[in-house]
């Protein structure tokens, strides 16, 4: 009953999260406390050795159900949470900037 899948392809995978939450970024860190540490330019990339044995990936595997239910037990992940969109707070302001930039005006305004 976790909301999270992985998909992968050779030896890039990605953890899929399937319950709306502004939190996600948070899940790298209960991975963390967990023993597995990610890349820190993103929230879900994994890179893995071709070699990579069964009873490593029976690890991994724990360590992901491990994480995943403390992550829910402690709330970031919610019933009837939304998603949260990102376009007035992140892209808006920056098209706004470099419109200003490129057809003059004060970028501030």
């Amino acid at each position: 009953n976790l909301p999270i899948s992985v998909a992968g392809y050779r030896s890039t995978w990605c953890i899929c999260y399937h319950q709306p939450s502004a939190y996600q970024f948070l899940f790298q860190y209960y991975l963390r406390n967990e023993g597995l540490q990610l890349v820190w330019a993103g929230t879900s990339k994994m890179l893995f050795n071709l070699e990579f044995t069964d009873e490593e990936f029976r690890r991994l595997t724990d360590i992901l159900v491990k994480a995943a239910t403390a992550f829910q037990a402690d709330g970031w992940w919610w019933e009837g949470g939304k998603p949260v969109s990102l376009m007035p707070y992140v892209l808006m302001p920056t098209l706004k900037y470099h419109c200003a930039a490129l057809f003059g005006g004060s970028p501030a305004s």
